[in-house]
């Protein structure tokens, strides 16, 4: 059932064909204000950030870094949306080509978090880097693709050189850790509770529950490959006996 619509606002923009750019709804800031994230797919677009409602535009972030040749056509990577994330009533925001996160007010953009990521951070004025040719991504630079955060925690996510990591940063501790590969798994968080499955995050609540998600064709693989270990989890975890090909996948949460 359709409850209301209205048409999201178009944007000038001079560097594209047309002269206008159509928003998307990325996230909402509160239940009345909405928020689109503006790709700069041509090197020189010049907002990044619109906040709009049902009636308006309400606030235009501006651009003011570039990328590329100075003849635009010949700019060309493939498109990476952004990260938001929300914690303790706060909108957060990240750009793939960005070593910043910021928190997102109705009139402002105010610095968070920083990423320092040194020689493997792909500057922004040179991020036509990513895409070497048409049908292949470098590799050779850390992406970020999912950011959380918890009351001591932040959690990320990241590709390098075809792999994905897990990392977290300990607010306490001001620590970084990075979660190495664990045997045939990526890099994941061990399960040293249970002994189980290494997770692999995929979201957390704002009452710092980690949510994971198991396959259960993993499941399996790894009853097969630790039957000792599977046996001891028996009266424990019975449902792990019972897991079959055709099963629901198994939504694991964490304190």
């Amino acid at each position: 059932e359709i409850l209301s619509n209205f048409k999201i606002p178009d944007i000038i923009e001079s560097s594209v064909r047309g002269g206008k750019l159509g928003l998307s709804f990325y996230t909402y800031l509160d239940d009345r204000t909405y928020v689109s994230y503006i790709d700069n797919f041509t090197g020189v677009i010049g907002t990044k950030l619109v906040i709009f409602n049902r009636d308006s535009i309400i606030k235009t972030f501006p651009n003011f870094q570039r990328w590329g040749e100075n003849d635009i056509t010949r700019n060309h990577r493939p498109s990476f949306n952004p990260q938001f994330f929300r914690w303790d009533n706060n909108l957060y925001f990240k750009e793939a080509f960005n070593d910043t996160v910021f928190r997102v007010t109705i009139d402002k953009l105010i610095p968070r978090i920083v990423f320092k990521n040194g020689k493997f951070g792909l500057p922004y004025e040179q991020q036509q880097l990513i895409s070497p040719s048409i049908d292949k991504i470098s590799g050779d630079y850390f992406l970020i693709t999912d950011i959380y955060e918890i009351t001591d925690f932040i959690f990320f996510q990241f590709s390098y050189k075809k792999n994905e990591y897990v990392g977290y940063y300990d607010k306490k501790m001001k620590l970084t850790t990075v979660c190495k590969p664990i045997g045939n798994f990526s890099s994941s968080i061990i399960d040293d509770i249970n002994n189980f499955i290494p997770l692999i995050p995929i979201d957390f609540t704002q009452e710092n529950e980690m949510i994971s998600v198991l396959d259960p064709a993993n499941i399996l693989k790894w009853k097969k490959e630790n039957p000792g270990r599977a046996e001891m989890l028996k009266e424990k975890m019975g449902w792990l006996m019972t897991v079959s090909e055709t099963s629901n996948p198994v939504v694991v949460i964490a304190k």
